[in-house]
């Protein structure tokens, strides 16, 4: 493995840390689920965290995006979807290249 995808697995164990203490410190969250390539344990070096959160309370945290900032400060939204009731964000790092 070399020197850059150490570094961006770094990256990746920091987001889903950070990630599960948001998860932890919120009730209403029932659950966080880590899916994807990280999840089954074959990443590249540009693969993206892919995260399911499940809440009882969906809307909150649609109308604020302050887990966003939790899991990766500095971040933004790219994108939304809506598929059916399920809600879909792609956010980009601060630091990630543009």
């Amino acid at each position: 493995m070399g020197a850059r995808f150490r570094a961006r697995r770094r990256a990746v164990d920091e987001v889903t840390h950070r990630a599960s203490q948001w998860a932890e410190a919120s009730p209403d969250v029932c659950s966080l689920i880590l899916v994807g390539s990280y999840a089954y344990g074959k990443p590249q070096i540009d693969s993206d965290v892919d995260l399911v959160i499940l809440s009882d309370q969906a809307d909150r945290h649609l109308a604020s995006l302050a887990f966003i900032d939790s899991i990766t400060p500095g971040g933004q939204i790219i994108r939304h979807e809506q598929w059916g009731p399920m809600h879909e964000r792609d956010a980009r790092a601060a630091s990630a290249p543009r």
